[in-house]
C-alpha cells in the first residue's frame, strides 16, 4: 500500500453531490408527513395506518455505498506497476532522409531517393510492429511522420517525398538531427537515429553536436569511398556514429536494426511509468449491491 495512488483523482469532486444527496434524503425520512394540514394533529395517529412489515433494508440506505464504490472505482485506484505492452517495449527509429537534387542520382539504380524508399521499407519489414518516425531536411528539417506503430505511414509519406517540395537548398542535418530528438523525447521511448543520406557538408559538420551514439547513418553511395567523398564518413566520424553503404539486398538494414535494439536502453523491469488500474474489481461489488433492485416492489420502499 505505500505505492498507493489514484489515476483519475479528480472523480472523488464527485463525493460532494452523492453525500448531499444522501443527507438530503435521511432528512425528508426524518421529517413528519404533513398529514396536520389535513386533520388535527391529536387525530392523525388514529388516522394512520400502521404498515405491519417495516423493510430492514430501503433503496436509500444503499445508494451511499453503491455510490462510494462507483466512485472509488472510477478515480482508478492503483497499489502496483505494471510493464508495458512488449509492442511498447521496442526501441523506435527515426529515419532522418535527406531529400536533395543530388539524391535523385542513378549511380544506385533506380536512383539514391527511390533506393532511400526501398531500404526504409525494408528497415519496416525486419521489425514488424516496431515504432518508426521520419524527418526530411535539405535547407530546413520538417517532421514527416512522428513515431508511429503503423510504419506505412512513413512509406506513403516518404513516396511523396521530392527535391521540390523542400523549401529551400542547403544541409540543415543538425537541425534534422535535433526534431529527431524531441520525436523520441516526446514519444518518452527507447530508440535511436537513422541518417540516410548520400552527402554532409562541411558547414554542417562544423556545426555537429558530438558524441551521439545514438545515430547511425546509411550512405546512398555505390561505395564505401564514394560515400566518404560525398562527406558521410566525416559526419560518422563528428557524430561518434556508426555507418553503412547501402547494398542490393537487406544486408545494411539487417545490421542498422540489431544496431537500433542495441543502442536503444532495454526497458527496464521495475519501470514504474505505467500503472495498473485496479477499479474494475470494485465492479463485482457494486453489482451485488444494485441486485436488490430487481426485487418487485423494492422501488416503493422509497416512501
Amino acid at each position: 500500500m505505500t505505492t498507493f495512488e489514484l489515476l483519475r483523482p479528480l472523480w472523488l469532486v464527485a463525493l460532494v453531490p452523492l453525500v448531499g444527496t444522501f443527507l438530503a434524503l435521511r432528512r425528508a425520512r426524518a421529517t413528519p408527513p404533513p398529514d396536520h394540514r389535513f386533520a388535527a394533529p391529536h387525530l392523525v395517529p388514529y388516522l394512520l395506518v400502521p404498515s405491519r412489515e417495516r423493510p430492514w433494508l430501503r433503496p436509500d440506505q444503499l445508494l451511499l455505498p453503491i455510490g462510494l464504490l462507483a466512485v472509488a472505482a472510477l478515480a482508478g485506484p492503483s497499489w502496483r506497476y505494471e510493464r508495458s505492452p512488449p509492442a511498447e517495449d521496442r526501441a523506435a527509429v527515426v529515419v532522418v532522409l535527406r531529400i536533395d537534387e543530388s539524391m535523385l542520382a542513378t549511380d544506385i539504380a533506380p536512383s539514391r531517393l527511390e533506393r532511400a524508399r526501398h531500404k526504409l521499407h525494408d528497415l519496416a519489414a525486419v521489425r514488424p510492429g516496431a515504432p518508426l518516425g521520419l524527418v526530411a531536411y535539405r535547407g530546413s528539417a520538417h517532421v514527416v511522420t512522428p513515431i508511429t506503430d503503423d510504419a506505412a505511414v512513413a512509406e506513403q509519406m516518404a513516396a511523396a517525398l521530392e527535391p521540390s517540395v523542400m523549401p529551400r537548398p542547403g544541409d540543415a542535418l543538425p537541425e534534422a538531427l535535433g526534431l529527431a530528438g524531441e520525436l523520441l523525447a516526446d514519444a518518452k521511448r527507447p530508440g535511436s537515429i537513422l541518417v540516410m543520406t548520400d552527402r554532409a557538408g562541411p558547414g554542417a559538420l562544423a556545426r555537429l553536436p558530438a558524441g551521439h551514439t545514438d545515430v547511425q547513418l546509411l550512405a546512398l553511395a555505390a561505395s564505401e569511398e564514394l560515400a566518404r567523398a560525398g562527406g558521410v564518413g566525416a559526419a560518422a566520424r563528428a557524430l561518434g556514429a556508426p555507418f553503412e553503404v547501402v547494398t542490393v539486398d537487406d544486408r545494411d538494414v539487417r545490421r542498422l536494426a540489431s544496431r537500433a535494439e542495441a543502442l536503444a536502453p532495454a526497458a527496464d523491469a521495475s519501470d514504474e511509468s505505467g500503472r495498473r488500474d485496479e477499479g474494475w474489481a470494485l465492479v463485482p461489488l457494486i453489482v451485488l449491491a444494485v441486485l436488490p433492485w430487481a426485487r418487485r416492489g423494492w422501488s416503493i420502499q422509497w416512501d
